[in-house]
């Protein structure tokens, strides 16, 4: 699908499909079913593209009547958070945003990579004895700075 929303184009088919959800104890047929995937354009905005039955929350209104419909919703990096965290697992919201630590003076960041460099470091980061992505990109840092 694709969608202008306040001048800026929304596809579907040129993001990156980042997390999906939906009503899963029902079927497609279902009026109150739903599904909603969470995207990551180029240039770092995240949108979601939910579809569903008459009674969902994507349900369009033709001829006086209601009927399936879909949706693209623009969401900032807040938003998709909150999205992620009502939404998928604990294990799933961690691997697209990070593991959250009560330690307020962390800023969260989005970083996009290639997948091979990705996987590349999470192997590192599994090598060192770290197993969090987070904590190994701060280590390479700390480390570079040390050598300055």
């Amino acid at each position: 699908m694709k969608k202008y929303i306040n001048n800026r184009l929304y596809n579907t088919d040129t993001a990156k499909e980042v997390a999906h959800w939906s009503t899963e104890w029902l079927t497609t047929n279902d009026f109150k079913y739903c599904e909603e995937t969470l995207y990551l354009k180029s240039t770092g905005e995240y949108f979601l593209h939910g579809k569903g039955g008459a009674l969902s929350a994507y349900s369009e209104v033709i001829d006086h009547a209601s009927v399936c419909g879909e949706k693209i919703i623009p969401l900032g990096l807040e938003m998709a958070m909150e999205w992620a965290k009502e939404k998928l697992t604990a294990d799933e919201y961690n691997e697209i945003f990070g593991e959250i630590t009560e330690d307020t003076t962390n800023t969260r960041v989005t970083v996009s990579l290639p997948k091979n460099v990705l996987d590349m470091a999470k192997r590192k980061s599994q090598l060192t004895g770290l197993n969090n992505l987070s904590k190994y990109v701060e280590m390479l840092i700390v480390n570079d700075n040390k050598k300055c």
